[in-house]
């Protein structure tokens, strides 16, 4: 097995072959992609029903995974990462003739970050540890390229809040306005922004209105993905600049992007929030545009929702209105 793996090695050449983005500078689904690509290698060279990624954020957690499930599929990999986990070494689990399952520690900078899991059934896979070197060189390469696409999320975020900034955003409003076109599809976007949020800086100090930012990013990420369990693809999130937010919707028609939009108008509403010992009552007015209804291009359906926010704004605030343009 070792020797047909180095024999196949090769294929490994054309991991970082950039598919969007340059060479220096990949894009996130570029990146994805690779990934994608080297653990698709790793299960067809082994022969394996499935190869896993499993972060270790708090407890093991599934990131991408190729292949299909085996016949008797009980969560195994759980197991095995959390063993890895703790020793910090390869592991091998082997039933002859029935199944089997490898887990490689995944290291950035001396850390352990994550497991690759390859798992299959049969005579098939490696028969001891050494069998697995090739194995073990994709999994630094996969731990490179995890690494990659963490430092690319980390620079396409907000500081203060954690959610997407503004150019990232707006890239993505622009993928699903594309994506929603060619499909005869829908997508929705919305902006909230804070009322009288420089009374809060005025009255308690900047100190407190950063902190109040962020809790008021939480509380709109909750409301706007209550209904994503069901969704093919989630809402996406961030922060304009300022007290402003916006959020785009992917597959979202028109009633249902209001409908979220109202859901955070009243979320804020109904309650207070608790910031460093103040209890602080804040309420968002919010705009909303969608395609194809307000525009064919992003820059359409944000002129559309921005103008929509000030009628609300101008309407008394505390409420969503959709854009101007259809009212």
């Amino acid at each position: 097995m070792a020797t047909a793996a180095k024999a196949r090695g090769g294929r490994f050449a054309d991991f970082d072959s950039p598919r969007g983005g340059s060479a220096a500078f990949p894009s996130r689904a570029s990146l994805r992609r690779r990934l994608d690509v080297a653990l698709e290698r790793v299960r067809e060279i082994y022969g394996a029903k499935r190869c896993l990624l499993v972060g270790f954020e708090g407890r093991p957690t599934l990131i991408r995974s190729v292949g299909v499930r085996p016949r008797a599929d009980t969560a195994l990999w759980k197991t095995g990462a959390s063993r890895v986990r703790a020793s910090g070494r390869p592991l091998l689990v082997r039933n002859p003739g029935a199944r089997w399952a490898a887990w490689f520690p995944l290291r950035v900078s001396r850390a352990l970050a994550g497991v690759l899991f390859v798992e299959g059934e049969g005579s098939s896979g490696p028969a001891h540890v050494r069998d697995l070197r090739f194995a073990d060189f994709a999994a630094e390469h996969i731990a490179l390229l995890l690494e990659r696409v963490r430092l690319h999320d980390a620079a396409s975020r907000d500081k203060l809040t954690g959610l997407y900034d503004h150019a990232s955003l707006r890239a993505i409003l622009r993928r699903e306005v594309r994506r929603a076109r060619r499909a005869e599809g829908r997508c929705g976007l919305l902006l909230f922004d804070l009322d009288e949020f420089r009374r809060v800086n005025e009255e308690h100090g900047h100190d407190a209105g950063s902190k109040l930012l962020k809790r008021v990013a939480r509380e709109i990420s909750k409301a706007v993905r209550e209904e994503d369990a069901v969704a093919r693809r989630p809402a996406q999130i961030g922060r304009f600049g300022g007290d402003e937010f916006e959020v785009v919707l992917p597959d979202v028609p028109r009633e249902a992007a209001l409908r979220r939009a109202h859901r955070v108008v009243r979320s804020l509403q109904s309650r207070r929030l608790l910031v460093g010992g103040r209890s602080l009552k804040v309420t968002v007015s919010a705009g909303v545009a969608t395609f194809p209804e307000d525009g064919r291009t992003a820059e359409d359906l944000f002129r559309e929702a921005d103008r929509a926010l000030y009628a609300a704004k101008r309407a008394g605030k505390n409420r969503a209105d959709l854009t101007t343009a259809n009212v």
